[in-house]
């Protein structure tokens, strides 16, 4: 997972948060916030075991560009 499909996903569902209050019917709001709440949830966890170049967290991340010894 890389660190641009990290943040799009993530903007995308703040976006649906706010769009959420006004596409549901009040009584089922809570539903909707839940919801998307775990869906980003879920991305942030996942969000958390890979490196911002899309390689797995295990492997030593090394920034484009830096030196190697």
């Amino acid at each position: 997972m890389t660190l641009k499909f990290h943040i799009s996903t993530q903007t995308l569902l703040v976006a649906l948060q706010g769009f959420n209050w006004s596409a549901l019917p009040q009584r089922m709001q809570w539903v909707g916030a839940l919801a998307v709440s775990v869906v980003q949830l879920a991305v942030a966890v996942r969000q958390q075991f890979w490196n911002p170049d899309g390689q797995p967290a295990t492997v030593a991340y090394r920034p484009k560009g830096s030196i190697e010894q």
